[in-house]
């Protein structure tokens, strides 16, 4: 994945070097060269088809030769009429073709400050613009001051074009700023001008996105929000898709988006996306990246339970194209196969590539953390604990250097897993605690996140709010003067009308304005009443909406808290099937596994799902289903047909439901099938009427003797099959005929709705 990284880096930097000086333009200005006049607009037009050259793809002599030739020319007319603009854009455009040859970076990047230094006198801040991108070129982004010295040399590129009104270049700025910020680990400052560099280039029309946006969902993968990840990746695939871009950027971009929907956990997606990427890579057989695309597959297909087709796929590809002899793509796939291998407990044809994979440490300068983990997991997997523990101290080494939270959470699990089997227990306790204490602050930083746009929200709408009570405060208050005006002209009628009838009916004029007076003073303490009434209404509103907000969200963090602890069980059983060697003991620990993940997966749905209390019963039926077919012995099939209504149910009726099919479901591959290698077992599940459920579970396999009875048999599944149905208050019936047949009907509890908003 770092090398296609890296390559998004180098490429976001091109715009800033190019001109986008297309051959047409090219073309015309050569026609006129010759019958222009020798001054600086021709020394301008040189340097520009002399840019033109440099830009081309390739490092060709012939293009290098011909830029070489219209720099001399160039600068032979600014000898004659010298001026600093001049001297400044030759030293630049010499600086750019310097910098294509690996021997004259060095060169470029003196002339190239050179270039800075006069162009600062020269009143032209585009060409100045120009200048200080060119120098972001140089050192290395991996390297602290380096890293800091380009984003000055960006920013001020940035205001020199923000100056000149060069709208595109701001675009190229913003974007590489983007993307330094992000090697910097400033995720706000990088996801800021991402979006900025984005509202620059649709400010133009700018059509081509995908780079801008690709490098937007970097940014956002890099701060663990990876739902806007998914959605900046998305949009760059839509401007692959607008532009009919067959580049390279295909592969990079679907590449990252396969890898977004892959920490995501949505595997089938992340696959596809895949898939896409490597095709591109294998039609232009562009090796390094069908090794680096590999990789992307490789992992998805080992967490999606696949490493199987992980294997194979890896062998194909070796076999059509020799892996390029890069010490960070060897060390990835060595990873890969020792990980395919271990995953499907294949040890022995794991072992070579182990040893080939520290071998190629020991020589690899950068990042080894990876290639530690998957040396020590082998070990750990393969039962080699003192091998795995000779390797600590340099994996430790590596994972203080680390800033990704999730590789360093796995980390501390697997020193658990190793510390467990060979019985140090207060090693284990203290990193099952860092584990925990990692997960929780991935966890929190995330909810900080999500806090932060809620408190965000709710100030813009409080000063929505504030706005609108304002403006009824106004209407009032328009209303009081045009009230008062009204008493006003009645009082001067009244006088008029007095001083004609007499000073007695003056006196009862007066007596009646007073008593409107009052009550019109009367009308207005009331309407201050019913608007502070309505203020206070609004309020307790408000605060009711915010105390269920967080009530459900308190929901929310339950059960992400339940699936973390199921998983962490599921790992402790894990790591104590690894150190047994009783068969039945083993089996034991095994089909806890399958039962503790069955509960997993409910609040796995449930954290995922608007609903807290309610989940989408065939979407959990199709994750636990295809979690238990992939626990079947190696070499047997068996097919797994299921016909499931969409229907929603209570989480206290889904527990016991979900239990039902683990058990019956796991004893079907583990008995019904013992003397053939294939077979078949159907799942329906549908609502009939008055709200009821029914759950048919059959299998073609060996069956159950006729004087066998279930209700009353010894085997613990089978009498938890029972007891779980008494919790649903479920009929139960089971048919031995052809197979062995399971058919549960019960009624359904009414769902609430717990819908997040």
């Amino acid at each position: 994945m770092r090398v296609i990284l890296t390559v998004l880096y180098c490429l976001s930097l091109l715009p800033c070097g190019a001109q986008r000086i297309f051959r047409p333009e090219v073309d015309s200005m050569l026609l006129t060269l010759d019958a222009s006049k020798k001054d600086t607009g021709q020394v301008f037009t040189l340097l520009r088809i002399a840019e033109f050259h440099i830009a081309k793809n390739g490092e060709y002599d012939a293009d290098l030769d011909s830029a070489r030739s219209f720099i001399a020319r160039a600068r032979a007319i600014n000898v004659l009429r010298p001026t600093p603009v001049g001297t400044g854009y030759i030293a630049l455009v010499e600086s750019l073709l310097s910098k294509e040859k690996p021997a004259g970076v060095e060169r470029g990047h003196t002339t190239c400050r050179q270039a800075v230094s006069i162009l600062q006198n020269a009143g032209n801040p585009y060409l100045l613009g120009k200048a200080w991108m060119a120098l972001s070129f140089y050192g290395n982004y991996r390297d602290s001051a380096d890293l800091a010295e380009k984003i000055a040399c960006l920013q001020n590129a940035l205001s020199c074009f923000e100056r000149s009104g060069s709208i595109h270049l701001q675009g190229d700025c913003l974007e590489n700023l983007a993307d330094l910020y992000r090697n910097k680990d400033d995720h706000r400052k990088a996801m800021e001008c991402g979006l900025l560099a984005i509202q620059r280039f649709r400010q133009i029309g700018y059509p081509n996105l995908q780079g801008p946006y690709i490098n937007l969902c970097l940014v956002y993968v890099n701060g663990y929000e990876y739902d806007k990840a998914l959605a900046a990746g998305l949009a760059a695939v839509d401007a692959i898709k607008a532009t009919y871009d067959s580049t390279q950027q295909l592969c990079q971009v679907y590449f990252s988006v396969g890898n977004v929907y892959s920490k995501l956990s949505d595997y089938n997606n992340a696959l596809s996306f895949f898939r896409v990427a490597f095709d591109w890579a294998c039609k232009h057989n562009d090796v390094e990246d069908i090794y680096t695309v590999l990789n992307g597959i490789s992992e998805t297909l080992i967490k999606n339970g696949q490493p199987d087709t992980a294997v194979a796929l890896l062998e194909s590809t070796m076999r059509k194209w020799t892996c390029p002899n890069i010490p960070f793509v060897k060390l990835r796939l060595y990873r890969d196969m020792v990980a395919s291998y271990s995953n499907n407990r294949q040890f022995d044809k794991a072992r070579p590539w182990y040893d080939r994979l520290l071998a190629t440490i020991k020589t690899y300068p950068g990042n080894r953390f990876f290639a530690y983990y998957a040396a020590v997991q082998y070990c750990v997997s393969s039962g080699q604990y003192a091998a795995g523990r000779a390797l600590i101290p340099a994996y430790m080494h590596e994972m203080r250097s680390q800033s990704d939270s999730t590789m360093k959470r796995d980390a501390f699990l697997l020193l658990f897993r190793l510390d467990t089997a060979q019985h140090r227990l207060a090693d284990a306790i203290a990193n099952l605690l860092q584990y925990q204490r990692t997960n929780d602050s991935l966890f929190s930083a995330a909810k900080s996140r999500e806090i932060e746009r809620l408190q965000i929200r709710f100030a813009v709408e409080e000063k929505e709010k504030n706005i609108t009570l304002l403006q009824k405060e106004s209407e009032l208050q328009k209303q009081q003067i045009a009230s008062s005006r009204l008493m006003f002209d009645f009082s001067i009628a009244g006088a008029v009308l007095l001083l004609s009838a007499g000073f007695g009916r003056y006196r009862l004029k007066q007596r009646q304005n007073r008593e409107l007076a009052t009550k019109q003073l009367e009308i207005t303490g009331q309407n201050h009443q019913l608007a502070a009434k309505q203020l206070e209404i609004t309020v307790q509103n408000h605060q009711l909406e915010k105390l269920l907000r967080e009530n459900e969200w308190l929901l929310r963090e339950v059960h992400h808290r339940v699936k973390n602890n199921l998983q962490l069980i599921m790992g402790l059983l894990h790591s104590q099937s690894a150190s047994l060697h009783d068969e039945a003991a083993v089996n034991a620990v095994l089909e806890s596994q399958h039962r503790v993940q069955a509960m997993s997966f409910i609040h796995q749905k449930l954290y995922k799902a608007r609903s807290v209390t309610a989940i989408a019963i065939d979407e959990y039926i199709g994750d636990l289903v295809a979690y238990l077919a992939a626990t079947a012995k190696p070499g047997q099939h068996i097919f797994i047909e299921r016909s499931i209504q969409p229907v929603t149910i209570d989480v206290v009726q889904a527990i016991p439901l979900g239990l039902i099919i683990n058990e019956v479901v796991t004893n079907s591959i583990k008995y019904a099938f013992a003397d053939k290698l294939t077979g078949r077992i159907r799942i329906s599940l549908s609502l009939l009427p008055e709200d009821r459920i029914s759950l048919y579970i059959a299998d073609d396999g060996l069956g159950l003797p006729e004087t066998f009875d279930p209700e009353a048999g010894d085997s613990f599944g089978i009498r938890l099959i029972y007891g779980l149905a008494e919790d649903l208050d479920a009929e139960i019936r089971v048919d031995t005929a052809g197979g062995l047949a399971w058919n549960l009907t019960f009624r359904r509890l009414q769902v609430e709705s717990g819908a997040i908003a």
